[in-house]
Parts: structure tokens; sequence; C-alpha cells
């Protein structure tokens, strides 16, 4: 059985008025040798009530015709794949109209009474004729007309004319989840969007979208604008966003990787759904993708600052700074009108430049400090060299000393005097003392490292908590967000 392409009433815009003309010819076709037959015949035998019955037999024909063209038509659309959920009522919706159009051939004999008695049987025929193609050609009519009200999806931009312009489609999203991150854009316009071009896809279509609004709640939508399998943030050079035929986005190197692109096509990661790229043609790319993108990025990296006087939003280089010790507005952030307004004109610096002076502030400070650590370090190592060397020292002069026998002897022979009692409390002195000073200087030693570094961390703590402090009061003079 042979299945259409599915996007063939999608891409063939007249497809459906090729229906219509098709009809139209087998009826005019058939009406055209009824007529032959009637007229060149020569049937002068004909009676009223075998007029009739021709006219009968051709209403009914002409009707059976109507409806083999039309389930013809239904029966391709409901096996294409966009199509079929138009369902089968379209045979039923346009047969009624159909039946009531084609209703009236059958009441015309009533008019034939109507007709005088002299106009003979040859324009009587030509009379009937006429009759029949005129309510052939209002059943045309009423049924093209009463198409596009049944469903509209079957009227797909006809072009009467050939010279007549398309007819253009607005973008309506009948499904807003098929692209979350445009379906939060857009969850508050409800502002007719502008018409497409033709071959355009849905969401490259320019929108008024104050892309401000958005990146107020960016935290949301910023999973969005990164494809969800690298998982890397869309942009117009390396990571480019393309949009399949079910609305989804995702990098053109994710999509034509080879693993999923295949005989020039490729599933949708999320919904499944299969996109078909022509020969030597790409995918659509997502503008709208890479605008918010970079919007975003351009968000985090120049942060709103909020004046404490109007609360209003704006960016660091168009604010200040009060400077004057005791005024209302001392360290606060103000914007240039409320500066001016306000009486703060003179005594007010840039932000930007008050922030820049105490960076370098805190860097002379924290390059002081480093030198000081520096210059610490080295004595103490010094210090430390030169109390090395003193011990090696002693114990080579200990090693080297040979006391004689006889002053040992002498010396055992003196302990038991008071005197050499005395000199060995004096040497256990100078020991100790030694021993203590040694100590005493690792003490000092360790302490000066200590403070060296306790003063380090403190700068550092303190800058974190001026700049903790500095983001607190901003983030408490912010209006509260819906």
């Amino acid at each position: 059985m042979y299945t259409p392409p599915a996007d063939r009433y999608e891409s063939d815009t007249t497809s459906t008025l090729i229906f219509f003309i098709t009809q139209e010819a087998m009826l005019i076709g058939y009406s055209s040798f009824l007529s032959a037959l009637l007229v060149y015949g020569k049937l002068y035998f004909i009676s009223d009530w075998t007029i009739i019955v021709f006219f009968a037999i051709h209403v009914v024909i002409g009707t059976s015709l109507y409806i083999f063209v039309f389930r013809y038509n239904v029966k391709l659309m409901t096996t294409m794949e966009k199509g079929a959920d138009l369902g089968y009522s379209v045979f039923t919706k346009l047969a009624i109209p159909l039946t009531l159009a084609t209703a009236p051939g059958f009441t015309i004999y009533p008019v034939y009474k109507l007709v005088p008695t002299g106009i003979g049987y040859d324009r009587l025929i030509y009379f009937s004729i006429s009759m029949f193609d005129m309510w052939m050609s209002v059943a045309s009519i009423v049924v093209i007309s009463y198409l596009p009200y049944v469903e509209p999806k079957m009227m797909l931009s006809i072009r009467w004319f050939p010279r007549k312009k398309t007819i253009l489609e607005r973008v309506k999203f009948e499904k807003p989840e098929s692209d979350v991150y445009f379906d939060q854009l857009t969850k508050d316009l409800h502002a007719p969007s502008p018409p497409i071009r033709p071959n355009q896809s849905n969401l490259i279509s320019v929108m008024p979208i104050d892309l401000d609004i958005a990146v107020d709640n960016f935290d949301e939508i910023s999973d969005q604008c990164c494809c969800s399998i690298c998982s890397e943030s869309f942009d117009s050079n390396k990571i480019i966003p393309r949009s399949l035929e079910c609305g989804h986005t995702f990098c053109d190197e994710c999509i034509y990787n080879e693993t999923y692109f295949v005989n020039n096509s490729v599933n949708c990661f999320v919904c499944k759904r299969v996109t078909t790229v022509p020969e030597g043609k790409k995918l659509p790319i997502n503008f709208l993708a890479i605008s918010l993108a970079e919007k975003l990025i351009k968000s985090r990296a120049d942060p709103k600052v909020i004046c404490k006087s109007c609360d209003r939003k704006y960016s660091p280089t168009s604010v200040r700074i009060c400077v004057k010790e005791g005024c209302d507005m001392h360290n606060q952030l103000l914007c240039l009108n409320c500066a001016i307004d306000n009486g703060h004109g003179g005594h007010v610096v840039k932000y930007d430049a008050k922030m820049e002076k105490i960076r370098d502030e805190l860097r002379t400070k924290i390059a002081t400090l480093c030198s000081d650590m520096e210059v610490k370090k080295k004595s103490v190592l010094e210090k430390t060299n030169q109390l090395s060397r003193m011990a090696k020292a002693l114990e080579m002069r200990f090693s080297e000393v040979n006391v004689p026998t006889h002053i040992i002897g002498q010396l055992d022979s003196l302990a038991s005097e008071p005197e050499a009692n005395e000199y060995m409390e004096i040497v256990n002195d100078l020991a100790e003392t030694l021993m203590n000073g040694c100590n005493t200087l690792a003490e000092v030693l360790d302490a000066a490292l200590t403070t060296a570094t306790q003063q380090f961390d403190d700068l550092f703590e303190n800058e974190e908590i001026e700049d903790v402090k500095m983001e607190d009061q901003q983030n408490e003079n912010a209006p509260p967000t819906n």
C-alpha cells in the first residue's frame, strides 16, 4: 500500500487545491459527455420523465464522485503523521454541505413545468444542462468555502492565483512544553506574535521580548541557555544552537555527531521525534537562544547595584558613593539624579573609582605585609642557622677536649670540699642559663611567626567581611522580586 511522505501537506501548499481541481475535472468531463449525448444525439423521443431520470442519474454519479474524492483525501490525511490528528470527522462534515448543495438537482422538475410550452425539447435540454452545471458549481463553491472552517489545517496556504503571495501563519504555541526556556520567556507575553517568513522556524521569529525582564530571573532559565547533552553554553561561534522540527534546541556538534545523525536524520533527545535534514542543508539556527545566553553572561559579568535613595537598579559605572562624614547617606550608593536632587553633588565619588581605590589600598597593605613577612622569615632563618652552627661547634669542642687522668683524680678528691661544690653549682647555673636563653629565643621566633601569620589572615578576613557587608547591604536595599 502506498504511503505518502509525512510532510506532503506541509511542504506542498497547493496539494489541497489539487484535490478540488481533480474532482471538478471529473465532473466536467462527465457533464460534457452527457451534454453531448443529449444535444448532439438527436434523441427527440426523450420525454419529460426520461430527462428527469437522466438528471437523477447525473446527480447521483456526481455526488458519488465527490464522496470518492473526499474519501481518498481523508485516507491520505489519516495515513500522514502530521495530519493524523485531523480525524475521520472531515468526511462527515464535508458530506453534509455537499449533500445540501447537490440536493436541489432532484427538485428541478417543478422548474420545468414553468417553462413555456413552445420552448421545445432542444431548448429544454439546454436549460436542464445549464441548471445542472449551476448546481454543481454551487456545490463546489460551498464545499471549498466551508472547508477552512471545518479543518483549518487542511487549507495550508492555498494559492488561488500564481502571483498571489502565500498566506503567512502566525506563531502559535499550542504546546508550550515543546521548548521549556522559550515558554518561560513568553509566559507573561500575551501580545500576538508577528508572522514568520516561509521556511523559517517558529523559534527564530522576531518577537517583541524585553530581555532585561528575562534576565532578572536568569537563575531559573540559565540551564536552558546551554545544550542539554554536552552542557556547553550557546554562542554564535562554536556552540551554535540548532532547532529541530519539534521545537527543541541542541548544539550543532551534538546534533551532527555521527552517533546520533544517521541517514540525514536525527531523533530528538527529549521527545524522540525524527527530524530529516535535506542534502546540503542544515537545521535553522536558534538566534533567540544565542541572544539570551549572551545577555545572561553579560548580566553576570556586569551586576546591577541599587541606589539607596530611589531603590532602583543601575550599572556600577553610573552610581556614586557619599564620602562626607556625618551625612545621613555616608558610604551609601546614590544614582546621579538622587545625588544632585538631594544635595550630595559636592561630596560624592564614583562607585567604581572608590572600589578601585579600596582595592589599591588593600593591595598596598598586602604587599607591605608580604614584604615584612619575607624580612622576618629571613631573620628567623639566620638565627636558626646561627644556633645550629653554635651547637655543632660546641659538640666539636667537647669531643676534642681530652682531660688528663690526674686532673680527673684531683677533681674527684676535691668533690667533697665546699669549693668544688660551689664550682659545680656555677657550672650548672651557666648551663641552665644557656639552655633557657636558647628556649627563650625559640619562643620569640615562634611568637613572631604566629603574629605575622595572624596579621596576614586578619587582613584578608577584614577584606572579605567588608565585601560581605557591602553585598548584604545591597541585598537589603534591593526591592523584593515577585
